[in-house]
């Protein structure tokens, strides 16, 4: 049960922490990230599904990845992500948040 309520809570508990204490960084998109919509990952655009980007960036000098949610970027562009300072792990684009 726990496990079945942190997985739909925890996004909308990470957006208002990262809206309420989150810091911005820059970061770099560094990958294709192909959603298949079967909860799966593709590395190309196939049958119609849009290619999303991994963005990277780094803290601490440590390496932190996310998802761009967006198929708009190219590899090597900026992209500006909110991140909570003692959890960079918990890191979103940050327009997401702003949309």
């Amino acid at each position: 049960m726990l496990s079945i309520l942190h997985t739909f809570l925890k996004w909308p508990i990470y957006d208002f922490l990262l809206e309420k204490y989150g810091k911005t960084t820059s970061g770099k998109i560094v990958k294709e990230k192909g959603y298949n919509g079967k909860g799966g990952h593709i590395l190309r655009e196939e049958k119609g599904d849009a290619i999303i980007y991994q963005y990277s960036f780094r803290m601490n000098n440590k390496s932190y990845f996310g998802d761009s949610q967006s198929s708009d970027y190219n590899i090597n562009d900026t992209i500006n992500i909110i991140y909570l300072e003692n959890f960079p792990g918990i890191n979103r684009p940050k327009y997401y948040l702003y949309k």
